[in-house]
């Protein structure tokens, strides 16, 4: 657990009524090179993979990721902002969210140094993409 990182609030139905949970971030790298969040509590342990890789968008613009924001991870996006993790770019089931979170870009830079990743497409070119 990295404490710089900051920590996401997200929302789990249960049969008590929705309970929030406040994790803490992992960043790892899928196998094509792009960053993934999954999301922990100190207690429960995994509580959701955050980014879903989407290998038929060609590539992601520098400083985004993609968030799975349908299904049970509905509202995602809305906890990353609330977070300051970044901005909502392109909202949807799988929303773009631009990193901003200087912990965040750190670690996602960190990572991506150990392997060589290609130049980012424009931001126009993905929003139509994943639309």
């Amino acid at each position: 657990m990295n404490p710089k990182l900051p920590k996401v609030t997200i929302t789990i139905p249960e049969e008590k009524g929705p309970v929030d949970y406040e994790c803490y971030m992992t960043i790892h790298l899928y196998q094509n090179k792009r960053t993934a969040i999954k999301l922990m509590h100190p207690e429960e342990g995994p509580m959701a993979n955050a980014t879903i890789n989407l290998p038929d968008v060609p590539v992601i613009p520098e400083n985004h990721i993609i968030l799975k924001n349908c299904d049970e991870n509905k509202g995602m996006a809305e906890a990353f902002q609330k977070a300051g993790i970044g901005r909502i770019a392109d909202k949807g089931p799988y929303a773009l969210l631009e990193v901003t979170h200087p912990a965040v870009l750190e670690a996602i830079e960190q990572l991506k140094k150990e392997v060589e990743i290609p130049k980012p497409a424009s931001k126009k070119q993905v929003e139509h993409d994943i639309v």
